[in-house]
């Protein structure tokens, strides 16, 4: 009896023991994780890096371990963080609850300084806040909510929590204790003891937030204040071409009566030349305005282009995966399209003075500038006599048949003129012993110094009949000659 005394007794004692055990570890059980997954882990050089910068505390740094954190490529990080972590702010990264990992995008751009810092803090919160018991929990929560709606005065964070109540309407506050704790520098005393146990100086990572952050809304601001300045040049140069464009037609008007009392009235003709210059130099004065305000518009247009290009570039560097994410802070404004706009001519109508050579050599004037600067022309008809009738381009007259092809044609429509004259008159010449062929050669080289001064070949009987006599001059001539009869009898 009394052995069997003490074997109950000492299967009670050993219940008991076991169920002390038992309890111990239940109580310790996230030491006891936290001892089994650090076993033999050493952080990656880089992660440790990070977190010294963060200034995280030995707590901060075990909850940060335990998860094992990695920082991936783009590619490794699309497949761990499938959905980005579901994040609406501004950080790269994802935490797998119940301790089962934290990934973050390695970001190399130097402007970008600061963005896996503030990741790291981010997810080690978001590995903190699962660790928190309830009475924690709710104490925590009450703050965070207190603060956002009494205090938050940041309109981009106000955003991003809205983002989060519409994805994500379970994990609000658990974003609000991540966000908060890395992207406000200046939190109420409660929340500021609160997170003393992870950061040692949390204005630290606050400061990296600001400082990337501004690389982003600067250029925000830079496009945003182009963008006004570009609206503004436009409405000036529409309403500056709207004038023109009328000016324009008043002289196309003006132009055609000149040429109607040309032949008809030459008093009144000359007479009202100098006024006409006059009204053409007021006209060329304006188009020099416009054109510097168009050119104006564009170099903004391309600088603005610039920066908006540069902060697509650190879009583009934060892009966790093949698919476009949405950030809704740094989303990329819309481009507005650069409106390149047509350069107005700087161009005098002709006014054809018979009087006086001022008007011939301003046309010439008009005309080269026109080749110089329209390299593949206007088109034909919109040069020369032509141009009087063609109402959807101002009048042209360079008084130079060769400045006309080149108005209408441009520099390949000169050459190729040029070439096939010299290369006809060649061929009019090696037959000159033919007197058709040696009377067009003749006055090929007669129209040709009419041409430098008016636009001869513009008059169609002209044109038809020598270029069809040149034709006929250098068609071959038939072979008369009877080919011998070869055939055997």
């Amino acid at each position: 009896m009394p052995q069997r005394r003490n074997n109950k007794k000492l299967l009670l004692i050993s219940l008991l023991f076991c169920l002390a055990v038992l309890g111990l570890a239940a109580a310790n059980r996230r030491d006891i994780y936290d001892w089994w997954a650090l076993r033999g882990y050493q952080a990656p050089s880089t992660v440790a890096q990070l977190a010294m910068q963060d200034t995280m505390t030995p707590y901060a740094r075990k909850i940060l371990y335990v998860n094992h954190p990695a920082i991936d490529s783009k590619a490794a990080f699309s497949i761990k963080c499938p959905n980005n972590g579901g994040e609406q702010t501004i950080v790269l990264g994802c935490y797998h609850s119940d301790q089962a990992g934290i990934f973050l995008l390695n970001v190399s751009d130097p402007r970008l300084n600061g963005v896996e810092q503030v990741t790291e803090a981010h997810e080690m919160l978001h590995a903190a806040y699962d660790r928190l018991s309830t009475a924690e929990r709710n104490k925590v929560d009450a703050m965070l909510l207190d603060y956002y709606d009494h205090n938050l005065h940041d309109q981009r964070i106000i955003t991003t929590m809205a983002a989060y109540k519409k994805t994500e309407p379970h994990d609000v506050v658990n974003e609000m204790h991540s966000v908060f704790g890395t992207e406000i520098a200046n939190l109420p005393a409660g929340l500021e003891q609160y997170y003393k146990q992870y950061f040692t100086n949390r204005s630290q990572i606050a400061a990296y937030a600001a400082q990337y952050q501004a690389e982003f809304t600067s250029r925000q601001a830079t496009v945003a204040a182009d963008d006004s300045q570009l609206s503004g040049l436009k409405s000036h140069i529409d309403s500056d071409e709207a004038d023109l464009k009328t000016k324009q037609s008043q002289i196309n008007s003006q132009q055609s009566q000149l040429v109607a009392e040309r032949s008809s009235n030459p008093a009144a003709y000359n007479a009202a030349v100098p006024a006409y210059n006059a009204q053409i130099d007021a006209y060329n004065g304006e188009v020099q305005t416009v054109q510097s305000l168009i050119d104006q518009y564009n170099q903004l247009v391309a600088a603005r282009n610039i920066v908006a290009g540069e902060e697509d570039q650190l879009v583009n560097d934060l892009n966790g995966s093949p698919a476009t994410l949405s950030r809704s802070w740094w989303a990329a404004p819309e481009k507005s399209s650069a409106r390149w706009w047509r350069s107005v001519t700087s161009r005098s109508p002709s006014a054809v003075a018979s009087t006086s050579d001022q008007g011939h050599l301003q046309a010439l004037r008009a005309g080269l500038s026109d080749v110089a600067h329209h390299p593949i022309g206007f088109g034909p008809g919109t040069a020369g006599p032509a141009s009087y009738y063609n109402t959807g381009h101002p009048t042209r007259i360079a008084e130079n048949y060769f400045v006309q092809i080149g108005q209408e044609t441009g520099w390949l429509g000169l050459v190729l003129f040029i070439l096939i004259n010299v290369g006809v008159g060649m061929l009019l010449y090696v037959r000159r012993a033919d007197p058709l062929a040696l009377s067009l050669f003749a006055s090929l080289i007669g129209l040709t110094f009419i041409n430098l001064f008016s636009h001869a070949w513009a008059d169609d009987t002209l044109a038809y009949v020598w270029w069809g006599l040149a034709g006929v001059a250098l068609a071959p001539l038939p072979n008369s000659k009877a080919e011998p009869d070869e055939t055997d009898d």
